[in-house]
Order: structure tokens, then sequence, then C-alpha cells
């Protein structure tokens, strides 16, 4: 591989962007433009895959692993001589979703932890499954659905506006109530399907043990003097050049021996 190589399409049309961090690129913004604009359309419309991670067979593995955790949780807890906290009783333990899509997830989830809680030793201990967006229309379309208002009437499901990128605090719409890892009595379990892929980050590749940064280009198909428009993203082409890397990226010395320890071990 050249080490100036360039992936990039025939008919680069009009530039937005050149040999840009991936993590500092546009298109960070104009994917956020269009989830937010087309809402629960991203999945009716079949923008966004969904299946894989919320059919019944895996939410209800999912429901089953997080359900051992907070039993393992409970027993260690009750050990003879245990010096860890285990589960508070007399508090609800959190299930909270990042980005919960169409609310299948929860539906099939919900179902299963509930029949699991309800015949256990931990039938006493109250539990919220909180699903979050960063999209408004997102958290009402789930608010109303109707096969959710079993969960809802029941006090098992709340929701709340969560932002991955920014939020640290979970203001919960249904009970009011604000959840941080601080003031949570009982360990959080946070599920995060098909959300880190929409999370800026970074891309490197390892050739012939050396370490390149993959920068990105971005053509669009016609002048865009709105880069907010929501239809942008369907135009755009995004091509990569390889940059070698020499010295260490990040101000942050853990990044960088990250970095070091896949160039070090990993193969092409």
């Amino acid at each position: 591989m050249m080490e100036n190589e360039v992936t990039a399409p025939e008919e680069k049309g009009v530039l937005l962007e050149e040999n840009c961090r991936l993590s500092e690129s546009l298109i960070w913004g104009f994917q956020r433009v269009a989830y937010q604009a087309n809402g629960i359309e991203n999945w009716r419309q079949g923008t966004l895959p969904y299946y894989v991670t919320c059919n019944p067979f895996i939410a209800a593995a999912y429901a089953r692993v997080v359900f051992a955790f907070f039993r393992d949780c409970y027993e260690l807890m009750r050990a003879p001589g245990a010096d860890a906290a285990g589960l508070r009783a007399d508090q609800p333990i959190y299930i909270v979703e990042l980005g919960s899509g169409t609310g299948r997830f929860a539906h099939f989830f919900l179902r299963e932890f509930a029949r699991l809680h309800d015949h256990s030793r931990l039938k006493t201990i109250p539990y919220r499954y909180v699903m979050t967006d960063f999209t408004a229309a997102n958290i009402s379309y789930w608010r109303d659905h109707e096969q959710l208002q079993p969960f809802i009437e029941a006090g098992v499901l709340d929701f709340a506006s969560f932002d991955v990128e920014k939020d640290g605090v979970l203001q919960l719409q249904l009970s009011g109530q604000t959840l941080t890892p601080e003031q949570a009595a009982n360990p959080i379990a946070v599920i995060a399907n098909y959300v880190f892929d929409s999370v800026p980050q970074d891309l490197f590749r390892i050739e012939n043990g050396k370490l390149y940064e993959r920068l990105s280009t971005i053509h669009s198909s016609q002048p865009e003097p709105d880069l907010t428009d929501p239809e942008l993203i369907s135009r755009i082409e995004i091509s990569y050049h390889n940059e070698l890397v020499e010295h260490g990226p990040y101000a942050s010395d853990s990044f960088n021996q990250v970095l070091h320890e896949y160039q070090e071990r990993l193969a092409n």
C-alpha cells in the first residue's frame, strides 16, 4: 500500500471537506440532522436497520443476561461476610437503553424481564426501564404506543431525553426523578444497541507494521449552501486518504498507548 493512498469516487462533485480527521468531519452533523428530521420514519422507510438488534430472540437473551447480573448482585449482598454492597432491596434497579429506536427491543425485553423478575427472589425489588433518545418526536411516539402502555401503567417504564455526546444526567419524564450514577443506590444496567457507530470517532489502519490515520474528504453532487438540509446526506460521497502516523496523534498518552498496542499486536 502506498503511504498516501487515496480511495476516491470517480465523480468528485463539489468539495465540502478535505483530509479531515474523522471525528471532526461534517458527516456526523449530516447524520444527526437527517436522524432528527425523519424521526421514526428512519426505520419505517428502511433507512436504518433494526431487526437484528430488536427481534424477540435477541431481546429475551439480553433480558436474561441483565436479570442474571442483578440476581448475582442480590446474592452477593446476602453472602456471609460479603464486603460489597450488592443490591439495596428498598431501592429500584434501573435499566437504561441508549437510543431506543422503534421501541420493539424495549417491548420484548420487558416481557421477558418481567417474567423472570416476578418468579424470583428479586420480585420485591422494583425496577425501571428507561428508554432514551435525543429526538423528542421519537420519545412522543413511544409514550403513545399501545404496546408499551401496559409497562407504563405498571410503573416499570419511563422515558428520558438523552444525548450520549454531551449529557450526563437522566431526567425521567414520567416519575420526574433525576438519575445519575452518583445518585443511584443500585448498579445501573446500560444497553447500547446500534449507538456507538453514530458517535464521532477516528479511523486508523495498520499495514506492514505501520500506523495510518484515515482522513475523510466529502464531495456532494451539487452545491450545498445549507449544511443543515436533511436530504444532504443522500447526495454525498466520502473518500479517504491514508496519512502515516509517526508520532502520537493525541494529546492523551492513554489514547496513544492504545494505538501503539494495536500497532504492535495486530496484523494488517
